[in-house]
């Protein structure tokens, strides 16, 4: 699965001069339990819950008539107690090689008689487009099949009520903060802290504020190389310990190659590789 650019003057439809569209490819399933699909968690299982829906997209593939089939699971979250998840198969589009909107519409289950499980904010609804599915998951891919192909997918919409309106395109500053409430990405990030030493190595304990309030207290990695100055030496970030987050800000412990100076404060920062990964997905 891929971001792919779309070429300058051919949009998938017109009057949608935009970006990105996804690429999947699926190839060499042959077992029972292979399958190929693209899917997205949305927050909240009473989404839509007891509703009429529309599911729309615009797809289609490099070669030949492959199928997609619509999905829609609600799922009731992790820890004791959690009801199962309940699979509504939407149908199947048939696809042609050249860009065409699609679009199913069906009634979710209520939630009578549903049980959230323990964890808090674990449960939502999912939408699932299945591009191959081999006889363990067919009959929720509406009985696609496996199937070898190319698949291009754009203009995903999931909406109440019975029919598909046009695509909403929001602006990007809008689409950035609906995002962030998800998953925040910080390139060549700069923080301060407070040190802390435990036989002779160190716990730098680093935080900061987040851009937009996220879902859940999220989790916190790196990559690239990240430094930390203490206003002499320059270790590099090992490990990253403890984590104390909630969703307005991020607190954690970075284990270090060596120790700093006996210093109360210092500075984290990264080099062109280094980019730090805050993530509140289910």
């Amino acid at each position: 699965m891929s971001s792919q650019s779309f070429t300058l003057g051919s949009p998938a439809a017109t009057g949608y001069e935009t970006t990105n569209y996804l690429q999947l490819v699926t190839s060499g399933q042959t077992a029972t339990s292979h399958y190929g699909l693209v899917a997205q968690n949305i927050e909240d299982v009473r989404t839509l819950a007891g509703e009429t829906v529309t599911v729309s997209f615009y797809a289609k593939a490099t070669s030949g008539t492959p199928k997609i089939g619509t999905e829609l699971l609600q799922t009731f979250g992790t820890g004791g107690g959690a009801s199962s998840m309940v699979s509504t198969p939407l149908g199947a589009a048939t696809l042609s090689t050249s860009w065409a909107r699609y679009s199913f519409t069906t009634t979710l289950p209520s939630l009578s008689g549903k049980t959230l499980g323990a964890t808090a904010n674990t449960h939502y609804l999912a939408l699932a487009l299945w591009c191959s599915a081999g006889t363990d998951s067919n009959t929720r891919a509406s009985s696609i099949g496996i199937q070898s192909n190319t698949f291009h997918i754009w203009g995903v919409q999931v909406e109440r009520g019975s029919y598909a309106t046009p695509y909403e395109l929001r602006n990007i500053q809008q689409e950035t903060t609906l995002c962030e409430r998800f998953y925040q990405y910080y390139d060549q990030p700069h923080m301060t802290g407070v040190t802390a030493f435990t036989n002779n190595a160190v716990a730098y304990r680093v935080g900061t504020v987040l851009r937009t309030a996220m879902r859940a207290a999220p989790n916190v990695s790196f990559s690239g190389t990240v430094n930390v100055f203490d206003g002499g030496n320059t270790p590099s970030v090992s490990s990253i310990g403890t984590q104390y987050n909630t969703i307005h800000s991020v607190e954690f412990d970075l284990n270090l190659s060596s120790a700093l100076q006996a210093i109360t404060a210092a500075v984290i920062y990264a080099n062109t590789s280094g980019k730090m990964f805050v993530n509140a997905e289910f």
